[in-house]
């Protein structure tokens, strides 16, 4: 059985990540539940953390009292460009324009292209996004570490 790591959450710490307690969804800060040497003391059957499901990429949702949608923000930062972005759905998700490409899929992630497949330089700015909005990209939801945010009846990062 996967365990929740430091390394799972590192990047979300500075984001205001929050602990959803299971019986009753009250939310907490995680910093209640790490140690002075950042070890997680988290009863994990009775706590998870709260992240946006990877699927929220390419919904709309609000961050920080703003309607975005995430994968448009992603294109904006990857490419340093803010006009001419269309959305389209492809599989499950992609977003390009002029050959520009930034998708995601359950089979294969996230991806970002440029043109003949070259990659965006940069891309710690496009995780230190996702980390802010608190998108789960390592699959903590599906292995039961995180509960997805949208399931909560008060979601707390609205």
């Amino acid at each position: 059985m996967r365990k929740l790591e430091l390394k799972d959450i590192a990047g979300y710490l500075s984001y205001g990540l929050r602990v959803v307690y299971t019986h009753n969804q009250n939310d907490f800060p995680i910093n209640n539940f790490l140690d002075s040497e950042m070890v997680i003391k988290l009863p994990t059957d009775k706590h998870r953390i709260a992240l946006r499901p990877l699927s929220d990429l390419y919904r709309t949702i609000t961050h920080n009292g703003e309607e975005i949608v995430p994968i448009v923000e992603l294109a904006k930062i990857g490419l340093e460009m803010t006009d001419g972005w269309e959305l389209h759905k492809y599989e499950d998700c992609a977003f390009h324009t002029r050959m520009i490409i930034i998708w995601y899929n359950r089979h294969h992630g996230f991806r970002t292209y440029l043109n003949d497949l070259a990659g965006i330089g940069n891309q710690y700015l496009l995780f230190d996004y996702l980390h802010e909005l608190k998108i789960d990209y390592r699959g903590l939801i599906d292995a039961g570490l995180a509960i997805d945010c949208n399931s909560l009846k008060n979601n707390p990062y609205k």
